[in-house]
Formats: structure tokens, C-alpha cells, sequence
């Protein structure tokens, strides 16, 4: 019974697939521009294409490791700067209006400042 309900759960996960990979095609199709959609077939001939290059995989690898980076000092300076201002009162009230106001902005406006801010050059 678990192997049949299984089947079926892909079966259907599949046919959604399909589904969004057919409306994609029809639309880059009607749309007759590649420059603003591609079609799907584009998008795997050329995944194929970069799949076979050895610099595909050291931007990859090169991403992954800034992302590590980024991900570790931002852990270290909230670590440091959360318990510094769990002793230190003052800190945590100067801090405070900084914190409210970046939980009301929604976090892909957080990668447009940063783009702004450190330019695009630097991007993988």
C-alpha cells in the first residue's frame, strides 16, 4: 500500500512538473523574445553545456565557499554582539531601533542594498 500511495505522490509531483515546464514553454514561445525567456530546451542545452566545463564548477565551488564566509562572520558579529548587549543595557537599547527596523523589511530588499552597496563586479 505505501509503494502504491509512493508511485502515486511522484506520478502526480511529475505531472505538475510537466505542467509548469508546458506553461513556461508556451509563454517564451508567445513571448518570441529570448533575451526576457528563454525556453526550457535553451535553458537544458545550455546547463548541459556549462555541466561539461571545469569553470562551472569554480564559480560553484568559489560561491560556496564567499557563502560559507558570509554566513560564519554574520553568525560570529550576531553571536558577539548579542551577548555583548545582553550584559551591556545601553548597547542593547542602541541597537534596538536598528533590529525593529530590519525585521519590517522583507529580506530580498536586503540583496538590493547589498548590490548597491558592493556592486555587482563582485558577484558569482
Amino acid at each position: 500500500m505505501i509503494s502504491i500511495t509512493c508511485h502515486r505522490q511522484w506520478m502526480k509531483r511529475g505531472a505538475i512538473l510537466l505542467f509548469w515546464l508546458l506553461v513556461w514553454q508556451l509563454v517564451a514561445v508567445i513571448m518570441d523574445n529570448s533575451i526576457i525567456l528563454v525556453t526550457p530546451l535553451e535553458v537544458g542545452k545550455r546547463a548541459v553545456l556549462l555541466l561539461k566545463t571545469k569553470e562551472f564548477y569554480q564559480v560553484i565551488a568559489y560561491s560556496c565557499v564567499r557563502i560559507f564566509y558570509g554566513l560564519l562572520g554574520a553568525w560570529l558579529l550576531g553571536g558577539l554582539l548579542g551577548a555583548i548587549s545582553y550584559k551591556v543595557q545601553w548597547l542593547k537599547e542602541l541597537i534596538a531601533p536598528i533590529i525593529h527596523l530590519m525585521k519590517t523589511v522583507p529580506v530580498a530588499s536586503f540583496v538590493i542594498l547589498a548590490l548597491i552597496w558592493i556592486g555587482s563586479e563582485k558577484l558569482t
